[in-house]
């Protein structure tokens, strides 16, 4: 499958599973209110912190031994007796801590966490096991699987009037489908694995574990910071804007969810100038769709927020930062991305301990200081910091070629689609209907200005689409 085809199926894989997101956060929020999202979002918080030690660099490890060979099965099967050693030991100590875990979250969660923790790790252990075995498409429509299944289970125990409990349960129980959907598609031998295929995870893992850390940093830091400080219905407010936020961000995950297994092969056969134009593929769409929503954000941001109800209006000015906070995030991204495809761990490790430090400190001043704006902004401040100091550390090993121009393009497309949604609201008006039409006239007018300045993203286009259309 061609690299720009793999990114646009494991896009709408995502596309789904934002989707199903949106579809359960607009329920529970015009059904149980803020508090009780703001509730959920902290349970998620903390299931994703504790997963990362349930993982301590072990996915990223798979990841990156898998898709060097298509023979790795003794890797995999140490992997997955590590997998499982480290959430038992984890697995356990929530179980005896249950009890904190119950105040910090306001409701008698603490057992719930345990099952949910075990879902979410072994589900997310498959999906770098599927991108190592070069299943990117797959591994994109993977977490649509478990998403879609959690909005119907979701709603559906919401309707029976469980509450919080639904969506727990319904949590557990598409992630337990996720994950056998997933084991059918790995291709597996069992094998004793050797010392030498735990010394391959270990020699790569002993840098990238800090990775997920800064993943969940970039996430999820503000929020649990923010449980200290604000009331759970701000919370509730907060996330929702975190999630339209992280919508526009998804085309960005995927370019370099699909570059990794390519800059991998490619850095392995010494192939230099095309880890360098591979590089600059990613660049070039990190912020597709970033740009034109940071427009729309600042435009439409309260219409969009006030679907969820009228008290998510406030949030507008939250949202406008976060948007800014994930086009920044995304260029970082794909350096990152690229680092650790080139068997450079050691660099995307400075990195990351330089983000997770600076993301801790700004947000617990920040948040102190000036609450939810603080945690928005101490994260838009961490990105940046963390994007720069990725381009050096790319910039060692490969001469790395910003696309400007492309890039440039997409600024403009977003500026004139900008200049109609204006020009709209001030003829028919500001209602949500208005707003809703005009999005999509808006989406239309910069993909089509986009396609018609822009040669790249043009050839691009038709350099993927299915051989019927060609």
């Amino acid at each position: 499958m061609k690299r720009g085809q793999t990114s646009i199926v494991h896009f709408a894989g995502q596309i789904v599973l934002s989707v199903s997101g949106f579809a359960v956060n607009l329920y529970v929020a015009r059904t149980l209110g803020s508090e009780v999202l703001g509730q959920y979002a902290l349970v998620v918080s903390v299931i994703a912190w504790l997963t990362i030690g349930s993982d301590l660099g072990l996915h990223q490890s798979v990841k990156k031994r898998l898709s060097e060979s298509d023979d790795r099965q003794g890797v995999l099967n140490a992997a997955g007796l590590a997998q499982f050693g480290l959430l038992f030991v984890i697995g356990s100590l929530v179980y005896l801590l249950r009890g904190r875990v119950d105040q910090y979250i306001g409701a008698p969660v603490g057992e719930f966490v345990v099952a949910m923790l075990a879902v979410n790790v072994i589900f997310q252990f498959l999906q770098f096991v599927l991108v190592g075995q070069h299943k990117v498409h797959i591994s994109g429509l993977m977490p649509a699987v478990w998403w879609g299944g959690r909005a119907i289970f979701q709603i559906g125990l919401i309707v029976l009037g469980y509450a919080l409990f639904g969506l727990i349960w319904g949590y557990i129980i598409s992630g337990l489908i996720g994950i056998v959907v997933s084991l059918y598609f790995i291709s597996y031998r069992p094998t004793i694995p050797s010392r030498d295929d735990f010394r391959q995870l270990t020699s790569f893992a002993k840098y990238s574990w800090i990775g997920p850390l800064k993943g969940r940093s970039w996430l999820s830091m503000d929020t649990i910071i923010l449980g200290f400080f604000i009331s759970k219905s701000l919370i509730g407010v907060y996330e929702i804007a975190w999630n339209i936020a992280a919508l526009f961000a998804i085309f960005g995950v995927s370019i370099s969810t699909a570059h990794f297994p390519e800059i991998s092969s490619l850095a392995a056969d010494e192939e230099t100038e095309k880890v360098r134009e591979a590089i600059s593929n990613s660049l070039a769409y990190a912020g597709l769709f970033l740009i034109p929503g940071f427009v729309g954000s600042a435009l439409v941001g309260e219409q969009i927020l006030s679907i969820y109800g009228g008290e998510f209006a406030i949030g507008a000015q939250i949202l406008l930062i976060l948007v800014f906070a994930q086009l920044i995030y995304s260029y970082e991204q794909q350096f990152s991305n690229a680092l650790d495809a080139m068997d450079h761990p050691e660099s995307t490790f400075r990195i990351n301990i330089i983000f997770i430090g600076l993301n801790l400190v700004l947000n617990i001043l920040l948040v102190y200081l000036y609450g939810w704006y603080g945690a928005a902004v101490a994260t838009t401040i961490s990105a940046g910091v963390s994007v720069l100091y990725s381009y050096t550390e790319v910039s060692r090993y490969v001469t790395v070629k910003i696309p400007y121009r492309e890039i440039g393009k997409q600024v403009v497309a977003a500026g004139l689609m900008g200049a109609l949604v204006v020009a709209g609201k001030s003829l028919f008006g500001a209602s949500l209907g208005v707003v809703i039409v005009l999005v999509g006239v808006g989406a239309g007018a910069y993909f089509g200005t986009l396609f018609g300045i822009s040669r790249q993203f043009r050839k691009t286009v038709r350099d993927n689409l299915p051989a019927t259309f060609t």
